[in-house]
């Protein structure tokens, strides 16, 4: 008991705190920075899965850290850089690379510790973000503060522990059952945050002769399953990608620990007949060959493995199609109709969500809601598609690209106003009583034009009601283009540029909503058009 008192729970909260927002800033900025040539560098280099184990085990080596790499590797399939299987793959070397720093600790007696630059880290990123006036640079500085703030809090939670671990005695496990070495080698890696620094304890007591080499390995076993405990801590408030990623980290290891266990007495019988005597070597070259052992057997399963983790994890995406289901796709007319019925819900939840998005402030949770609709499409598209690989005639193909170019239009209305949160954040709290009250007047604007865009959804639009939209609209914008250059030119003191993008913005926003209803609505008066001549003849 006196062991368990020694933890500073208020430094594990603070750690705890501070790693949860590093991994949400770095997730924002990597999705950010993600362009083109980057996701196709990445997705190539991780394209084959013994090439993603390769770049999985060589960057942990590098960075001596399994669990940076893992929460790396959620934020790049948390964002869509990289798809799930090549993740897995990363991590599946991950758990291999872990085992280098043993290897040096093992040989050479030291081991480097990456953690001692989260000040740099921070310093660099803080700066950076606070400093930096242009996108990219403030994106970069963003990445570097969100793996500052990560490593900070990893390194705050890990000292939470440390006297804990120093004033714990192995040796009193001994006569034990070998579960409780694994139960203990499960605690120390998980409450440390890593089964690197878990392992340089185990090395040190097996050197001092405290352990056996078979409790060693217990340990070791058990070290592996609680580094996971990190990845489960990055699922937090993460996407559906994001979960998925995290917990196929656990599964697979909890696979490997359980056929270790298993093969325990071979794996050293094997160690030995090698002749590899020296203990700390055999406890390092143990620590690898389970985890190369994982690695055999999960690998050429991997594609069955995604699957069956993404099947896992579908039962916990919080926005799920109302209509459509992976069942029933051979019914061409039964899924048209459940994918209009979809795509109105669809509109209907993207003209909510780019008013949430308009009225919360520009550093409130809401904008993961975009997210959240991304998903949503990306379900209708997937659950629709086996519909697209039927035979269809002409009138039906037509029907389901004129649907689902009514959903792209409505996901990028929704988006061209998450892309312009911090201005209207700006231009809410301007001094100036002309910009203050422009904002007010864009606000009051967009909101009546979203319950207009509302009321017409549900209503079978004439193409005259459309085009009326369209004039007020256009009306309206270049009415704020006016009164934006009268104000710059009463008195030149703020960005008008970024003044005019907003607005354009916004009217972009509106416009791509009128023609996300007016391609609804075209889909479905066309069938119902051929629906009747057909009943005629």
């Amino acid at each position: 008991m006196q062991a368990w008192s020694t933890i500073q729970f208020t430094l594990l909260a603070a750690g705890l705190g501070l790693f949860l927002f590093g991994v949400s800033m770095l997730e924002d900025a990597v999705k950010s920075l993600a362009g083109r040539s980057f996701k196709l560098f990445l997705q190539k280099q991780t394209g084959h899965p013994i090439k993603a184990v390769i770049a999985g085990a060589l960057t942990t080596a590098v960075m001596t850290s399994s669990t940076t790499v893992t929460l790396l590797v959620m934020s790049f399939t948390g964002s869509g850089i990289l798809p799930l299987q090549n993740g897995i793959g990363l991590i599946l070397g991950a758990n291999l690379g872990t085992t280098f720093t043993g290897w040096m600790v093992a040989i050479l007696g030291f081991t480097v510790n990456p953690e001692k630059f989260f000040l740099l880290f921070t310093a660099t990123g803080a700066l950076g973000f606070s400093f930096f006036s242009s996108g990219k640079l403030k994106t970069i500085s963003k990445l570097i503060l969100g793996l500052g703030l990560l490593f900070l809090g990893l390194n705050y939670m890990k000292d939470s522990f440390v006297e804990f671990a120093s004033k714990t005695d192995i040796s009193l496990l001994s006569g034990k059952p070998n579960i409780f070495f694994v139960l203990f080698g499960f605690a120390l890696a998980a409450a440390l945050r890593s089964s690197t620094a878990a392992m340089v304890i185990f090395l040190t007591s097996l050197s001092a002769g405290t352990i056996t080499l078979l409790q060693a390995c217990y340990l070791a076993i058990g070290a592996d399953l609680g580094t996971t405990m990190t990845g489960l801590l990055g699922t937090i408030n993460g996407n559906s990608t994001r979960k998925k990623t995290g917990w196929a980290q656990f599964y697979i290891n909890v696979f490997t620990a359980l056929i270790t266990l298993a093969t325990i007495h071979p794996l050293l019988h094997v160690i030995d007949l090698a002749g590899i005597h020296d203990p700390l070597v055999a406890l390092v070259s143990f620590h690898t060959s389970f985890n190369m052992l994982g690695i055999l057997l999960i690998l050429p399963f991997i594609r069955y493995f995604t699957r069956w983790i993404d099947t896992l994890g579908s039962g916990k995406t919080d926005i799920l199609t109302s209509f459509l289901s992976p069942s029933n796709t051979t019914d061409v007319i039964a899924c048209i109709d459940a994918l209009e019925r979809e795509s109105l819900l669809f509109l209907q939840k993207a003209i909510h969500v780019r008013s949430e998005l308009y009225n919360q402030p520009h550093d409130a949770i809401p904008a993961d809601a975009y997210y959240a609709l991304k998903e949503y499409e990306n379900d209708i598209f997937l659950y629709s598609l086996p519909t697209l690989q039927q035979s269809l005639n002409k009138s039906e193909a037509q029907e389901i690209q004129q649907l689902y170019s009514s959903i792209r239009s409505a996901t990028l209305s929704v988006k061209e106003i998450k892309d312009v949160r911090h201005n209207i954040a700006d231009f809410r709290q301007s001094a100036r009583d002309e910009l203050f009250a422009l904002e007010k007047e864009i606000s009051h604007f967009f909101m009546e034009f979203s319950q207009d865009l509302t009321s017409i959804l549900h209503l079978h639009p004439r193409q005259e009601m459309l085009q009326d939209m369209t004039k007020q609209n256009e009306s309206f914008y270049e009415k704020l283009k006016t009164l934006a250059f009268e104000s710059y030119r009463k008195q030149q003191d703020f960005d008008l540029a970024s003044l005019l993008n907003f607005i354009r913005e916004v009217r972009d926003s509106n416009q791509l909503m009128i023609r996300s209803i007016e391609l609804l609505w075209l889909s479905i008066q066309n069938k119902t058009a051929i629906n009747t001549d057909n009943g005629g003849s």
